[in-house]
């Protein structure tokens, strides 16, 4: 069954009561942020499943769609992970979660801790993973490309060579390079495999937990004022 309903979003989430200054502070505009980063969470999660296909985005191979998502999955889910603690710890939060049934307190409770509790993790893999692509990490993998590796460019052209296309299949070259970091790399493939694996696991983890405290902002907060 599928339930669905619709509200002016206006009327939604604005409160005319608070100043701008106050925004940041104020439970609608942190649920609106959750409510953003959770959705860009689910999409990460489907765009580093391999087992997918999405041709548009797979012009460069599936790896280099597999390994984007994997590494945008990770700033992703630390600013939801932090916009969950930071909505947690708001005053503007205590009267709504103190209309949590007792049942209901001791998920959020659990859940919000849980989350705190792999920001960790999600550094580590971020950092071992080419998470943020900066001039040094690009420097490294160039340095330690072999003299044997090739990389390809390809462009695309219509009949008529008026409109064309280009794709810089090399990039997933250095992608690698980056992630690796100059480590031996005899089980490249299956290492970045293993890579995947242990980061879908983790940010599906992160997603459940995430979606246990939506569930209770939708049901005690959004589901009302959405209206009938």
């Amino acid at each position: 069954m599928t339930v669905t309903r619709f509200g002016v979003l206006k009327r939604v989430f604005y409160d005319s009561s608070i100043s701008e200054r106050d925004c940041r502070d104020h439970i609608s505009a942190q649920i609106a942020r959750i409510s953003i980063l959770y959705e860009d969470l689910r999409i990460e999660l489907f765009g580093m499943d391999d087992e997918n296909n999405y041709e548009d985005l797979d012009r460069l191979g599936k790896p280099y769609r597999t390994v984007y998502f994997l590494r945008r999955s990770f700033a992703t889910a630390l600013e939801l992970c932090k916009s969950i603690a930071e909505l947690n710890g708001s005053k503007n939060f205590r009267l709504l979660r103190s209309s949590f049934k007792a049942d209901e307190l001791q998920h959020w409770t659990n859940a919000v801790v849980a989350l705190r509790a792999t920001k960790d993790r999600v550094n580590l893999f971020r950092n071992n993973s080419g998470g943020h692509i900066d001039v040094g990490a690009c420097s490294h993998a160039i340095e330690n490309l072999n003299e044997r590796q090739v990389g390809k460019l390809e462009i695309r052209m219509n009949v008529e060579r008026t409109e064309s296309e280009v794709l810089l299949e090399y990039a997933g070259d250095l992608v690698a390079g980056v992630i690796f970091a100059g480590r031996p790399r005899p089980d490249a493939d299956e290492e970045l495999r293993q890579m995947l694996r242990d980061t879908g696991e983790l940010m599906a983890e992160i997603f459940q937990h995430a979606m246990v405290c939506i569930n209770l902002i939708v049901g005690s907060y959004l589901f009302p004022r959405f209206g009938h």
